[in-house]
């Protein structure tokens, strides 16, 4: 007699369970699972260059000026090459409004530019030559009346009652604290710049 054929294997089931490291993502362990998830999300890419705004700020502390860098460059997408923070000598102060105005860089040479889209002033300027300290507000009167068109913000260490005060002068369209939020001054700037084209345009 001949042997009967042999069993056919068995069928595999319709819908086999996935493995244990496809079924738990959590592990990260998949080349499209968690790992892409956890991946930090790209920023939107920076503006134009020449769309960026011009960003022109004074302060005698080396910190702050460092922190004007900081919301310029990160925060406010500021065009890089004419935006900086100055105010580390009396020749620098009182060379402020020229470089604002276009009349000087940001190294006091002579020029011939565009002037600047946003002004960020400190309220209390020592000079470095012992002569009396320089308001802010006295520079942002002193750009009005140059015929300063973009945004100027004051920055000031006082308390808020202050700060008030200063927003609501007529030279000046924002005021903040010095250490205030910079994604919140960075948000102001830009929509007072936008405010401001928009108002000389209609």
């Amino acid at each position: 007699l001949c042997a009967p054929p042999p069993a056919a294997p068995p069928s595999p089931p319709a819908n086999p369970a996935p493995s244990s490291v496809a079924a738990d993502p959590v592990q990260g362990s998949t080349r499209n699972g968690c790992a892409a998830a956890r991946a930090p999300l790209e920023s939107s890419p920076p503006p134009p260059v020449s769309s960026r705004p011009v960003c022109i700020g004074i302060d005698d502390s080396l910190m702050q000026r460092k922190a004007h860098s900081v919301l310029f460059r990160l925060f406010v997408q500021a065009d890089p090459s004419r935006s900086g923070s100055i105010g580390s000598t009396a020749e620098e102060v009182r060379s402020f409004v020229d470089v604002v105005m276009g009349r000087k860089d940001l190294s006091l040479e002579p020029a011939t530019l565009p002037p600047a889209d946003i002004a960020v002033i400190d309220q209390n300027i020592d000079l470095d030559d012992g002569d009396d300290s320089v308001r802010g507000l006295d520079l942002a009167q002193q750009l009005r009346q140059e015929g300063f068109e973009g945004v100027i913000c004051i920055l000031t260490g006082a308390h808020r009652d202050e700060v008030e005060r200063l927003g609501q002068n007529p030279a000046v369209d924002l005021a903040f604290e010095t250490n205030g939020d910079l994604q919140k001054i960075a948000d102001a700037l830009l929509d007072a710049r936008t405010r401001l084209a928009k108002n000389r345009s209609s």
